[in-house]
């Protein structure tokens, strides 16, 4: 098990630019460069694999920059209208409608719009008001029939759930986060929390527990939910996230 506590910002980031260059098949001295970057798409070993996994086209936006990864007879467009453009309006709707109209062209379209939140370290406020339970990856096992719990874990072999918490109203379960290992040291966390007991800052408080632990074993927690989720973001900002990326993913058209 990782055991090696995250606490600086410039670590965490390392982490992360470790993982992007596998997902994006670049190096981490690129990413830690100027300018956008493009490449083709290779299966790296570690590579963070999704349904959606973007095989022919996929690009993230962050911190000014995008990264993009696709299918070599895409690369001219892609130079053309990304390579040297602004990142920071990549993900507006006329460049997706174009790129959307480009995949098209070749049996693909845009899958998933997703936007990523990391820890803020500066905010990091350990009081949990009631008591958790922790349950680990063999354990999590027990609610794959329980559909209450299908944002929290993923029960997929290519992100395996690793780690989930759950807090208690006497033997009833209110909410449960969970923590899928998408890389390495890159693991999403998911929340569930039952109707009756929403609006009462459940989703906030799991979020932030599941954050603390994962950072506390050594490994990068991270958020992601849909541009539109504005009650989601609120979520992992008042869990001690801040944004960090934007991500498209694209899959073949049927």
């Amino acid at each position: 098990m990782l055991n090696s506590m995250i606490k600086d910002e410039s670590r965490m980031l390392h982490l992360v630019r470790n993982q992007l260059a596998l997902d994006y098949n670049c190096s981490v001295k690129q990413i830690e460069g100027s300018g956008n970057i493009l490449s083709i798409n290779q299966l790296n070993e570690g590579r963070r694999i999704y349904e959606s996994d973007g095989a022919f086209f996929k690009m993230i936006c962050l911190k000014g920059k995008a990264l993009v990864s696709c299918d070599q007879r895409f690369l001219p467009w892609a130079e053309e209208n990304i390579l040297n453009k602004d990142s920071s309006w990549l993900m507006e709707y006329p460049f997706l409608r174009a790129l959307d109209h480009e995949l098209s062209l070749y049996g693909h379209g845009i899958d998933d719009l997703h936007e990523g939140f990391l820890p803020d370290l500066r905010r990091n406020n350990t009081n949990y008001p009631l008591q958790l339970m922790w349950f680990e990856e063999d354990e999590i096992l027990q609610f794959r029939s329980d559909s209450r719990f299908q944002e929290a874990f993923a029960y997929n072999e290519s992100h395996p759930d690793i780690l989930g918490v759950a807090v208690f109203d006497g033997k009833e379960i209110m909410g449960m986060a969970g923590a899928s290992r998408d890389g390495e040291r890159l693991w999403q966390i998911g929340i569930d929390v039952i109707d009756k007991y929403r609006g009462k800052g459940m989703a906030s408080m799991l979020t932030k527990a599941m954050k603390d632990e994962v950072l506390r074993r050594g490994a990068v927690p991270y958020y992601g939910t849909a541009p539109s989720h504005i009650i989601s973001k609120n979520v992992a900002i008042r869990a001690g996230f801040s944004p960090a990326w934007s991500e498209i993913f694209t899959k073949p058209i049927k």
